[in-house]
Formats: structure tokens, C-alpha cells, sequence
């Protein structure tokens, strides 16, 4: 925590500029893995819409090319995994919506003057709330439909999924006076699922169009 506390004294010292803004945009998730169910059966995951929107500083580090951003954000996470569906034969759809508050972290180099940056850094993502909702159909066509909320935590037998999330991001982007587009790739590395199978593994997976204005 000293070191943390210093290297953030040290960029302030070397600060021309800090501003503050509003971020907004959308989000395309995917919890990657291995995903299981009645047994040994596979689903495969697919990318999901969501959206995102919260705010954001950014502290220019002297007459350099460097900068620093971060921000609290409330972001929508979306999951959906199949099996077959709309087949004609057995079939299942498990679909999750989740409400994470995250905390990007990224250090931005502009390039050549044009506008144009890259970005990299670190996020963290705490899990509110959430539901999920599955749909099953039997070798006789019936279908059978569930839903709840997701329980977050870190015992397996009263909780659906783990309540903390962390990874990495690198993005793309263009700024023109105080307005940025970026297009940022978070790469999960916790493994959010809460069971007692090895080979079950969930990590977030998410491609985010943000659009950025400070103030």
C-alpha cells in the first residue's frame, strides 16, 4: 500500500493536467470456458450484448506522450450458452445478465501527435447482482423453463458464482479535443465459477466501444 501510495505521488508531481469526465457505451461478453451441465455434457458460450456507463479521470504525465486513466464504471455483463438449441432433439439454453461495478486502470500512449493511442492496464470487477435464466427440452419436445437470481460469493454450496473479478484490458482509440472513442478488449483471469469440477472454468471475456468526454 506504500508503494501504491508513493508511485501515486510521483505521477501527481509530474502532472501538467488532470480532468475529470462522463464515459458511456457497449459491451459484447462472453464468460469463456468450459461450461457443464447433467454430467459430462458441454454447452458452447456465445458473445452477448450489454452496455456500460459511469466516470472517469485522466492525468497527463508532463510534456510526454503518456497518460494515465481510470474509472468506476457500472457495466452489464451478458451470458449465453447452448446446447443444440433449436434442434429437433434435446436441447439446452442457459442465458445471465450481471451487473459488475469495475474499475479500469490503464496507462495511454499517444501516438505521433495524430490523435491515435493505445492503452493497457489492469481492471477490477465486483459483482452486484444478477439473474439467470435456463431452458430445457426433453427427448419428448417438452420444454421446461427456470430462472433466479445469481448468488454471489465464495461457498459453493449457497453460491452461484464468485463475487470478484480481475484482468487485464488493451484498447484502441482516437481523441479530438475532449471527446475519445476506444475500443478495449478485457481479458478475464479469475475463474468465476463456484463448484467443485476442475475442468468447469468461467472467465470473462468482453469487447467494449466506449465513448469518452472530460470535462
Amino acid at each position: 500500500m506504500i508503494t501504491i501510495t508513493l508511485a501515486a505521488l510521483t505521477m501527481m508531481a509530474h502532472a501538467q493536467q488532470f480532468s475529470i469526465g462522463a464515459r458511456a457505451g457497449l459491451n459484447m461478453t462472453n464468460a469463456e470456458g468450459v461450461w457443464r451441465y447433467d454430467g459430462n455434457k458441454s454447452l458452447t458460450s456465445l458473445y452477448a450484448p450489454g452496455f456500460n456507463v459511469g466516470v472517469v479521470g485522466n492525468l497527463v504525465f508532463g510534456k510526454t506522450d503518456f497518460s494515465a486513466n481510470f474509472g468506476l464504471l457500472f457495466a452489464q455483463t451478458r451470458v449465453r450458452a447452448l446446447d443444440n438449441w433449436k434442434a429437433d432433439k434435446y436441447a439446452y439454453r442457459y442465458r445471465a445478465h450481471i451487473n459488475q461495478l469495475q474499475v479500469p486502470i490503464n496507462l495511454q500512449y499517444n501516438l505521433f501527435g495524430t490523435g491515435l493511442f493505445m492503452q493497457a492496464g489492469p481492471y477490477l470487477g465486483f459483482n452486484l447482482g444478477g439473474k439467470w435464466k435456463t431452458d430445457e427440452v426433453d427427448g419428448n419436445g417438452k420444454e421446461t423453463n427456470r430462472d433466479g437470481d445469481i448468488k454471489f460469493g465464495s461457498d459453493p454450496l449457497k453460491h452461484d458464482s464468485k463475487a470478484f473479478d480481475f484482468g487485464v484490458g488493451l484498447g484502441l482509440g482516437i481523441q479530438a479535443n475532449s471527446a475519445r472513442i476506444a475500443f478495449t478488449y478485457n481479458l478475464g483471469i479469475a475463474n468465476l465459477y463456484n463448484g467443485d469440477d476442475d475442468k468447469t472454468k468461467h472467465r470473462n471475456r468482453g469487447l467494449m466501444v466506449t465513448l469518452t468526454y472530460l470535462f
